[in-house]
């Protein structure tokens, strides 16, 4: 393959990526990847890692949001929620404890 087959080749692949980026979301979980579509096209939130997300994040990222409910990934997001609220009653029940009143 000459000089002109390498630049056609790399063209068509430049291409496809920002094709990819810009119609994606390359998403990683706790225990995967997933690839979902974009509501609005664009190069903004296209790689986002939701391992550590809280729902402060989540509000920042509502078009991700968006796109992994419509794409049938609701437990991606709710997962974040739950670990929140379950690190909140576990504060709460901590210093209830640590200050003595009884458990109602």
């Amino acid at each position: 393959m000459g000089r002109f087959g390498c630049f056609t080749v790399g063209v068509v692949c430049g291409a496809g990526l920002i094709y990819g980026a810009f119609h994606y979301h390359v998403v990683r979980a706790a225990e995967s990847t997933h690839v979902v579509a974009k509501l609005n096209p664009g190069l903004e939130h296209t790689y986002v890692d939701i391992r550590d997300f809280e729902l402060e994040d989540w509000n920042r990222h509502r078009n991700v949001a968006l796109a992994l409910l419509n794409a049938d990934k609701a437990d991606l997001v709710t997962e974040a929620a739950t670990s929140e609220l379950r690190d909140l009653f576990h504060t709460w029940r901590s210093r209830l404890l640590e200050s003595g009143e009884p458990d109602p």
